[in-house]
């Protein structure tokens, strides 16, 4: 076991002692970005193409989960049936 265990809790609360709420300095930060920078826009185009990556994924697997519930209906309705001819 560490000696130091139990202490990180002491050291994370005193770090952020009169500076105000981690949500309150993104706010602050966000209002200070420079949209014009080669960087900025670079990390926003990255973000755009992930968000569009993620939603053509999201619709491939809403469309996965659709098939996987019509085929275990057609199923469910082929072992149901009455199969004495």
């Amino acid at each position: 076991m560490s000696k130091f265990r139990g202490h990180h809790k002491k050291y994370a609360k005193s770090s952020h002692q009169g500076h105000g709420s981690v949500g309150e300095m993104a706010k602050e930060v966000l209002s200070n970005i420079d949209e014009n920078n080669e960087v900025i826009k670079m990390f926003l185009d990255f973000s755009k193409e992930l968000d569009d990556k993620h939603d053509r994924y999201e619709r491939i697997v809403k469309l996965s989960r659709d098939i996987t519930i019509e085929s275990k209906r057609i199923i469910f309705t082929l072992h149901s049936t009455n199969t004495d001819l």
